[in-house]
C-alpha cells in the first residue's frame, strides 16, 4: 500500500478524524552519519502532498507494541509474535503486525473504546493491553506524542520497508 493512502486511511477511517493532534516527521541519517530530524507537522497538512515523512504519532484509539530482540527472552522474537497472535484471537481487536525494517516488529491495535477515555486513561489502558499481551514491549510507545516508524515507508536507518506480515480487520 502507498504510505500517503495509508496516512489518509489512518486519519479518516481508523482514527475517525478524532486525532487532529496526529503529527508526522521526516528523519534520516545523512552521508556523514548524523541523525537528521525535521520539524513535526500535522498529518492533516501533509495528506495529499508530496512531503516526505518517515514517522508519525499514535492515533487516540491506537496501541502499539514495539518488540525488539531482548537478551532475557527465552523464546525467539517470532515465537513471541506467535504467542501474541494467539492471545489476540480471543479479543475483538483489529490489528496489523509489521516487520519494522530494522530489528523487530510493531503490532498496531485499534480499539474505538479508547475514544471515550481521557489522555491519562488512554495511556494506562495501553499499558494494560500491552502487558497482558507481552512483557517485552517498549513502554515509551504508550504516549500518543511518541513517534513511531511510518507504515509502508523505508526505515530511517536501514532503508528497508516497514511492511505487513499479518492483520485482522484493518487493511
Amino acid at each position: 500500500m502507498n504510505k500517503n493512502k495509508w496516512l489518509s486511511k489512518l486519519y479518516y477511517d481508523l482514527g475517525k478524524q478524532k486525532t487532529n493532534e496526529m503529527k508526522v516527521q521526516n528523519s534520516f541519517i545523512n552521508n556523514e552519519g548524523d541523525k537528521i530530524f525535521y520539524k513535526r507537522e500535522y498529518a492533516l497538512d501533509v495528506i495529499g502532498t508530496n512531503k516526505k515523512y518517515s514517522h508519525r504519532t499514535l492515533l487516540k484509539n491506537e496501541i502499539v507494541l514495539d518488540l525488539d530482540p531482548e537478551p532475557d527472552m527465552k523464546k525467539t522474537l517470532k515465537e513471541v509474535i506467535e504467542d501474541i497472535k494467539n492471545k489476540l484471537k480471543y479479543t475483538n481487536f483489529r490489528y496489523v503486525i509489521y516487520f519494522t525494517g530494522s530489528r523487530g516488529y510493531h503490532i498496531h491495535i485499534y480499539d474505538n473504546y479508547m475514544f471515550k477515555l481521557n489522555l491519562s486513561d488512554r495511556i494506562k489502558y495501553r499499558h494494560q493491553v500491552c502487558s497482558n499481551l507481552s512483557k517485552f514491549y517498549d513502554k515509551m510507545i504508550c504516549a500518543e506524542n511518541h513517534m513511531i516508524a511510518m507504515e509502508f515507508t523505508e526505515h530511517w536507518k536501514t532503508g528497508k520497508i516497514k511492511d505487513i506480515i499479518n492483520q485482522r480487520g484493518v487493511v
